[in-house]
């Protein structure tokens, strides 16, 4: 079976913005081709309430129906109290983290100051890929 990735709502923002290297738009293109992408439903909430023109919703709610959507389970929950308690990641990105940590997932996402502290986390941030 091949990686699985959880994408960060920035990482999807700047990919439909065009702001990810040539790199980054390889690594999210082929994540995207062979449907290995997962979410977050803390991305979810913030892609739905993010202002923006209907061309744009149509391509996030294209991306929420091809991506597979992990919730808040008893797993996620406790990790994502662990991580707050320990390292002070804010609330948002702790349930992230902690959803990548319980479902064995590589985090993709381009928030270095909270995740990259997060030990033993699998971060790969596309903005940086050359």
């Amino acid at each position: 079976m091949g990686k699985s990735y959880l994408i960060d709502t920035n990482v999807f923002t700047k990919y439909i913005q065009g702001e990810l290297s040539e790199k980054g738009d390889e690594l999210l293109d082929n994540i995207f081709n062979t449907f290995s992408c997962k979410i977050s439903v803390i991305t979810r909430i913030e892609l739905l309430s993010w202002n923006t023109n209907p061309t744009t919703l149509s391509l996030i709610e294209e991306f929420i129906n091809i991506s597979e959507e992990f919730g808040l389970t008893e797993d996620v929950i406790g990790k994502t109290s662990e991580i707050r308690r320990n390292l002070k990641v804010r609330l948002p990105d702790a349930v992230i983290a902690a959803t990548a940590f319980v479902n064995d997932l590589i985090l993709i996402s381009d928030n270095d100051s909270d995740f990259g502290k997060i030990p033993s986390l699998r971060y790969i941030n596309p903005t940086k890929l050359k």
